[in-house]
């Protein structure tokens, strides 16, 4: 992949980093103000919460929407909005990660350095089950490939979660494996299968 910039490196660090990719039914593209009704909205559900680490209120979909682009800024990865491209608003997330960040906000291990980035996302209840994850996982992942130094995306499902699986593999992703106590969400170490699409 072409090395990210750094907050620091950016030209302009206040400018969006993210870049847009168009998709089958889908646009990606950098979070506005506009989302935060879509970010709320999935909030409602207790999985969104559970895994992003958002509440319940306007307020943290607020703050949720303000800290996206800085994944870009900071060389981390991207964050992109999933817009419904024939209505025009968002109706999800998917996010790519290229370097780990600790708990306190420095970059640790770079998935880039082997090849590799990881993604996830999620759609907001009401516009689940339409293909819209699929579509946005596609448009991502065919991105994320066309990079240079990216050889390698991953994903990491719980075993309950049918649908996403069902999304990763449509997708092109093949499954490869279980790991067992992978991964702590909540107050709990739960399993991950792990799937991956090659270049």
């Amino acid at each position: 992949m072409a090395r990210l910039e750094s907050r620091a490196d950016a030209p302009d660090a206040g400018q969006p980093l993210t870049p847009t990719i168009p998709g089958d039914r889908v646009r990606l593209r950098g979070f506005e103000e506009l989302d935060v009704g879509a970010v709320f909205e999935a909030a409602q559900d207790p999985g969104v919460r559970l895994l992003t680490g958002l509440e319940a209120d306007q307020s943290s979909a607020q703050r949720y929407v303000a800290r996206q682009e800085l994944r870009s800024q900071r060389g981390l990865g991207h964050s992109w909005a999933i817009v419904d491209a024939a209505r025009g608003y968002a109706v999800g997330q998917i996010g790519m990660w290229t370097r780990a960040t600790a708990p306190d906000g420095r970059t640790g291990y770079m998935e880039e350095a082997h090849g590799r980035a990881a993604l996830g996302y999620w759609v907001k209840p009401g516009a689940r089950s339409q293909g819209f994850a699929t579509a946005a996982l596609q448009a991502a992942s065919e991105w994320a490939l066309s990079q240079p130094d990216i050889e390698r995306l991953e994903l990491f499902v719980e075993p309950s979660n049918g649908a996403s699986l069902r999304v990763a593999l449509g997708a092109g992703y093949q499954r490869e494996g279980l790991l067992r106590s992978y991964q702590r969400i909540g107050h709990e170490r739960r399993d991950m299968i792990v799937l991956a699409r090659l270049s």
